[in-house]
């Protein structure tokens, strides 16, 4: 599961021996790559409108509680197996956290998940935008619709085509300096595929930077009231995560910062390895070409392992 401003492009920019989709086919494997709500492959409801602002009241805390479960559930039912491994990146690792949290029948349905630049406390974070903005982000809340965060994808997109220092510089800010693992032509294709996301996504993260917790969403006192019975939100009790979790972070990531990863570590019960990539940023884990040899030949070992001798 890919993340925020992502979509399962994520898992096949790198193109065939590089990208863990195509890693993981060649291998045999069933590959399956989830969209979250919202995004450019996933924009249908039942009844709302996507332009219209009741659409994009979420955040990854719906994502986590209602969209991948029922990801998860459609799998294992058109594959016929009784789980899956599940590989997530970012916002699609802090999803898999809120799920078992508040759907921890759910653990029986996952052999292991590997979290790549894995968030959840935010605290530490050393992202420059995230401390830009955070003080803003109960003011944001008011915000009427996502038109916005579509308009920066297609202006980002056209900046980096014909700046790309300018834009590689900006996005330093972000997620951490660039050492070069990721070649310079696949930038330009990476930001030409970011995708969509509901503003609550990001006002959810900051709300997380602010407050030191890990925690659901703060719709104000009066809602939470309502919604959670108390007046602030409770935090997720990652005590109820016990599928075996593979934890891989970087001393040069900015959104997911060491000592926070360290803190979610000793939160989570059963985590069977946690890897150090050094001087990889926050996109590296998925475009870097050496990641392949670096993260994907331990998560294929791991399967591998599991397969053979875990059953």
């Amino acid at each position: 599961m890919h993340g925020v401003l992502d979509s399962s492009d994520a898992w096949v920019l790198q193109g065939p021996g590089y990208a863990l989709a195509y890693i993981l086919a060649d291998k045999g494997f069933d590959v399956w790559m989830g969209n979250a709500r919202g995004n450019k492959y996933s924009t249908e409801h039942t009844s709302l409108k996507r332009s219209g602002s009741e659409y994009w009241k979420f955040s990854w805390d719906e994502i986590g509680f209602y969209d991948l479960p029922a990801m998860i559930d459609y799998t294992l039912k058109e594959t016929g197996f009784r789980k899956l491994y599940y590989v997530g990146h970012s916002q699609g690792t802090t999803s898999f956290y809120v799920m078992m949290s508040l759907r921890p029948e759910y653990n029986d349905r996952v052999d292991v998940m590997f979290s790549l630049a894995p968030v959840a406390w935010m605290s530490n974070a050393k992202s420059f935008m995230l401390k830009l903005f955070a003080p803003t982000y109960g003011l944001l809340n008011y915000l009427p619709s996502n038109s916005y965060v579509d308009h920066y994808n297609t202006l980002l997109g056209l900046i980096c085509k014909y700046f790309l220092t300018a834009c590689d510089n900006y996005m330093q800010q972000i997620i951490g300096h660039d050492y070069k693992y990721t070649e310079t032509h696949l930038l330009r294709i990476i930001y030409a595929h970011s995708s969509s996301t509901a503003l609550r996504q990001f006002f959810h993260y900051g709300q997380l930077y602010s407050s030191g917790r890990f925690c659901r969403y703060d719709h104000g006192l009066i809602e939470n009231l309502v919604k959670y019975k108390t007046i602030t939100p409770p935090d997720y009790d990652l005590s109820r995560v016990s599928v075996p979790i593979r934890l891989f972070y970087s001393d040069n990531d900015w959104l997911s910062n060491v000592t926070d990863v360290k803190i979610l570590y000793n939160k989570l019960p059963n985590v069977d390895a946690a890897y150090k990539v050094n001087k990889f940023n926050h996109l590296d884990f998925l475009y870097a070409k050496v990641a392949r040899d670096l993260i994907y030949k331990k998560i294929i070992q791991a399967i591998e392992d599991k397969e053979t001798f875990g059953k």
